[in-house]
């Protein structure tokens, strides 16, 4: 008589981390402890990699056409008042005082949606060229 025996099942792979997981990642990533502008955007290009993958996923303005017209205006009013080394960081404030005021959760969501895009946008590009990285 054959003896029966039970196929070990295989795991599944993890999935991957969710948006809102990685959006979480990076909150804890970023020091709330008071600090200088300069060090919160150092961070924020420390991290380069973990927005860049949240960006790409947000639709940004265009997912809301009755957003549009404010998140155009803040971007404006952004390029216009703000020098270009303080963009980043204004643009991770303005962030996180919009996802602290969302009074849903769905709100906070779009907030990210939104801004993420805009951070991203922000973050200087890399330094490192071909040939300096192969040395």
């Amino acid at each position: 008589m054959k003896s029966k025996t039970k196929a070990t099942p295989v795991p599944a792979e993890p999935a991957p981390p969710t948006l809102e997981a990685r959006v979480l990642q990076l909150l804890e990533l970023i020091s709330i402890e008071p600090q200088t502008e300069a060090a919160m955007a150092q961070q924020l290009v420390d991290n380069a990699a973990l927005i860049h993958s949240i960006a790409k996923e947000c639709p940004g303005p265009r997912l809301w056409s009755n957003t549009r017209a404010n998140w155009v205006k803040f971007v404006a009013d952004l390029e216009a008042d703000t020098a270009p080394e303080r963009r980043l960081s204004m643009a991770w404030l303005y962030f996180l005082e919009r996802a602290a005021e969302a009074p849903l959760r769905a709100h906070l969501k779009g907030v990210v949606r939104l801004y993420m895009p805009l951070i991203a946008h922000y973050l200087p590009e890399p330094t490192t060229s071909p040939e300096t990285s192969e040395k």
